[in-house]
């Protein structure tokens, strides 16, 4: 049973059904009325909870960025997959890794954009410590 105010054993269903269509126009159907408010929700409790540095970025920017980002992710969701547990992948754990994935580029991302310095500077001066 999944225990959470907006996902539902319902919105887990869809998103299973969402990742294993075939059908784009059926897909997008199911995003449309059963996801993307949860999707949306979920985005809004794991920005609350991570806090990612948003400089340079408004909130709703951010917010369609990893909306974005989640929704091109969970192509890759293998419901099928038994983990180590015997228990079977959930969608909610799943969508989580993703934004906070999503957040942490992010954050990376605006560190290095209030640095003004260029991704291989950073390796450099990460790899001394």
């Amino acid at each position: 049973m999944i225990n959470n105010k907006f996902w539902t054993t319902e919105v887990e269903a869809a998103f299973v059904e969402y990742v294993t269509c075939k059908d784009i126009g059926k897909k997008n159907d199911i995003f449309t009325k059963q996801l993307h408010e949860p999707f949306k929700k979920l985005i809004d409790e794991t920005i609350k909870r991570y806090r990612p540095d948003r400089k340079g970025y408004d909130d709703e920017e951010a917010k369609e960025d990893f909306l974005y980002h989640l929704i091109v992710q969970v192509q890759r969701f293998n419901p099928n997959v038994v983990l180590q547990s015997g228990k079977k992948p959930s969608g909610l754990s799943y969508c989580r890794v993703i934004i906070r994935s999503s957040i942490a580029e992010h954050t990376v991302r605006a560190y290095r954009q209030s640095k003004n310095i260029s991704l291989d500077e950073w390796h450099k001066d990460h790899q001394e410590i």
